[in-house]
């Protein structure tokens, strides 16, 4: 059995058995800033974890060759054979799941139309979706940018800038880009904006950054008016201007891009350049929530927790609370558990008040000790798990969580100096 066999059948075998071993490798990568792949890839991949890399061979080895004395080989209907790899990109795209199948669907429509760039693009970003075939999905790439395609152009050069499935080269990354910004390509121009105005693989630049983000906002992209706005607001690259920032995110926000939304919620609610216009800033920020944008969310559920701007309606909080969690905002999960806890559901208190402690919230650390000393949530007491968590917390200045060390009989010694409160206030949450 071929390498680039056995990491596919062991693939295969890790979705057959429902895991989501890929969810944990789908990290951010080197890239401070967010890169776009285009539909379907990573704006910040990860590197594959040791030992999954596949190696250079793209394709497998050729199928049922003609044997000797054989009449004919059999036709390949590529048409066919293409249809099916994109319907089964399409259903992968829906559920994750289906990503074996669409792997093998395009590999087999990529050997019967080598020609066919779009194709190759495809194929080289299922494989890319896949997480385990980074080698093999960059070999795509390279094959239809070569080509001229500005997709894949743009995804080789984040691969090489991240140094995904190909030896690092931060300067080859941002010439592939700029060869995909050139074509008119909207997440390569954003994405050599970003680059320039982080200086990587290039001297910083902010004022080139803006000028990129403008080239792909003036195309119509969302992302582009988005970060033309943020230049606009932090004179970043643009001498600041407020009422220019705010036309550009409000051209973000007319193409659905609900954190456009949010920019401009804070702006009217604290009047940034403008005279501050409550009403105007709690619209935003509920279509912003609306949008699905969890920073949103989360400060609608606080509106509602509080009375802020609105009248108190816990029902409310938590339901913008949950929508902000399960979108993994770490301070909404905690708030959450904090409401279900409340209400005596401490088994669903102590899963949300993990998550974000795994998130790295203080309170929430403080909190999942808590529960681990009284055995709330299921489970008997484990005092021992509680001070992990206690300090964990306490490294971040939560005092609850220093008190508890101080007079835990089960950490067995005094906290010592690391456990010392700050001169500044514990983080609150956020």
């Amino acid at each position: 059995m071929s390498l680039h066999t056995h990491c596919y059948a062991a693939f295969r075998r890790r979705f057959a058995r429902g895991s989501r071993g890929w969810q944990a490798v789908a990290a951010a990568g080197v890239l401070a800033v967010a890169l776009v792949a285009g539909p379907g890839a990573h704006a910040q991949p990860a590197q594959s974890p040791a030992g999954t890399a596949p190696p250079s061979k793209s394709l497998p080895e050729q199928g049922a060759e003609s044997r000797s004395g054989a009449a004919s080989t059999p036709k390949i209907d590529a048409a066919a054979l293409k249809s099916a790899c994109l319907a089964a990109i399409a259903a992968a795209r829906s559920d994750r799941r289906g990503l074996p199948d669409a792997v093998t669907r395009c590999q087999d429509a990529v050997h019967a139309a080598p020609e066919d760039i779009e194709l190759t693009f495809d194929y080289g970003q299922i494989l890319s979706d896949a997480l385990v075939f980074d080698e093999l999905a960059v070999l795509q790439f390279r094959r239809a940018a070569e080509k001229g395609h500005a997709g894949a152009e743009n995804a080789l050069g984040i691969a090489l800038v991240n140094g995904r499935g190909v030896e690092a080269d931060p300067a080859e990354g941002v010439r592939w880009i700029g060869k995909a910004a050139e074509q008119g390509l909207a997440d390569a121009q954003n994405n050599l904006g970003s680059i320039h105005a982080a200086g990587i693989g290039v001297p910083k630049d902010l004022a080139t950054a803006a000028a990129w983000f403008r080239k792909a906002a003036e195309a119509g992209d969302a992302q582009g008016a988005y970060n033309v706005a943020e230049a606009y607001a932090y004179g970043e690259g643009l001498a600041q201007d407020w009422p220019s920032a705010i036309a550009w995110y409000e051209k973000a926000s007319g193409q659905g891009m609900a954190r456009a939304d949010y920019r401009l919620s804070r702006i009217f609610a604290e009047g940034l350049g403008i005279a501050a216009d409550p009403a105007r800033g709690f619209a935003s920020l509920q279509k912003a929530a609306e949008g699905g944008y969890p920073p949103a969310a989360f400060d609608l559920g606080e509106a509602y927790r509080i009375g802020n701007g609105v009248a108190v309606d816990a029902a409310e909080a938590t339901r913008w609370y949950r929508l902000a969690a399960t979108r993994g905002h770490a301070a909404a999960q905690f708030f959450l558990a904090l409401g279900l806890a409340q209400e005596s559901q401490f088994a669903e208190s102590a899963e949300w008040l993990g998550r974000a402690a795994e998130q790295g919230h203080p309170d929430a650390q403080y909190m999942m000790g808590l529960f681990l000393a009284e055995g709330l949530g299921g489970g008997a007491p484990d005092p021992d798990k509680a001070v992990e968590w206690y300090r964990k917390a306490a490294a971040q200045g939560q005092r609850d969580a220093i008190t508890a060390l101080e007079t835990s009989s089960a950490d067995g010694e005094p906290a010592g100096d690391a456990a010392k409160p700050s001169e500044a206030d514990p983080p609150e949450a956020k």
